[in-house]
């Protein structure tokens, strides 16, 4: 049995930070790590030479699509995202269908902590990873933020409804917050 924490939304590294600090079994995870925005994974790059950073934006499909670059901590795939997206510009990146990564990377007998902060995506991601069975043996361990009230397109129904199906599957979001050191419940 391997040992992974996989980080969805890398930014800098400090989730990474936060991880190595706060989990005293830490030294024993392989740690991946996903960020598309170019100056963020050079950040991450320099403060963690010896991880692995992906630089490909975690998706529902592989391929390229548009990405919006705005405030360090809001940047998104996402084209009705709200909140830290003044003065955005729009880059093309990779994209990785992120489930299909796991399925083929990782096994069910493997102990998966799995942070996402991706600024909207879970809401494309969470239900592909529900339909993938991801939670059926893949996912231990999942952390997050939740990006409702910042997206146009999301309703609070759709939010519960999702919700409501991770905790069907023994789920349920715990909050990671890197930029104030916070991992809660």
């Amino acid at each position: 049995m391997k040992k992974i924490f996989i980080d969805l939304g890398a930014n800098n590294g400090c989730s990474v930070d936060l991880f190595l600090k706060s989990f005293i079994d830490s030294k024993d995870y392989e740690i991946h790590s996903f960020e598309c925005n170019p100056s963020m994974v050079e950040e991450y790059k320099s403060k963690f030479p010896d991880f692995k950073i992906y630089d490909y934006a975690v998706s529902t499909f592989y391929g390229e699509s548009s990405f919006r670059v705005g405030a360090n901590l809001s940047s998104t795939l996402r084209s009705d995202k709200t909140t830290g997206m003044f003065n955005s510009k729009k880059i093309k990146v990779n994209c990785i269908d992120i489930s299909d990564f796991i399925i083929k990377n990782f096994n069910k007998d493997d102990y998966i902590i799995l942070k996402m902060d991706i600024e909207g995506s879970e809401y494309d991601i969470l239900p592909k990873m529900l339909e993938d069975g991801l939670f059926d043996g893949y996912i231990n361990t999942l952390y997050g933020e939740w990006h409702l009230g910042k997206l146009k397109n999301i309703s609070t129904q759709f939010h519960n409804n999702l919700v409501k199906k991770l905790q069907e599957k023994g789920f349920t979001m715990k909050l990671w917050c890197a930029e104030t050191q916070t991992i809660g419940e």
